[in-house]
């Protein structure tokens, strides 16, 4: 009596594996861009929460121990990766402790419709030299086709967007 063989043929595994690798590949690049995104989310918030200190140091009018007479307002301002944030006293920008440069990641891009300020006391939308304004500002941050924003309305506002 002949016993039978009950086992796979090379091409079946082939298929099967085949059909393996690219399911794992899929989902591989699914989690990869996942990632991705709550990295730029993440960002965003962060540099949402440097913006609304901006706001407060102009609101409680701080400026450095021992420097300037009083606040005129907080400028920031956006140059490469970086955001920084300065107190300034008449012509005086003060970047020094309590003010701050905050960078962002290598890989995520910054931009901003145009530098910005602060008022004191109000905590207001101000132009980059301490101008009223009416205008609202929209911090875009992007990372491939991923974009994020922060709108800035003119009350100083700061909302994060999508």
């Amino acid at each position: 009596m002949k016993k039978k063989f009950c086992g796979f043929t090379l091409v079946e595994l082939i298929v099967t594996v085949s059909i393996i690798m690219i399911l794992t590949g899929v989902g591989a690049m699914s989690l990869n861009s996942f990632n991705g995104v709550k990295e730029l989310e993440s960002v965003r918030d962060e540099v949402g929460n440097h913006l609304k200190l901006a706001r407060n140091y102009a609101i409680t009018k701080q400026l450095p121990v021992g420097k300037g007479t009083g606040l005129d307002y907080v400028r920031v301002s956006f140059s490469g990766n970086n955001i920084t944030i300065a107190g300034v006293d008449g012509s005086t920008d003060y970047f020094e402790s309590p003010y701050s440069t905050k960078t962002v990641p290598v890989g995520i891009s910054i931009s901003s419709t145009s530098d910005f300020g602060f008022a004191k006391s109000t905590g207001q939308l101000k132009t980059s030299t301490g101008d009223d304004t009416t205008m609202t500002v929209v911090v875009t941050l992007s990372r491939g086709t991923n974009t994020r924003s922060i709108n800035i309305n003119n009350f100083g506002q700061i909302t994060n967007v999508n």
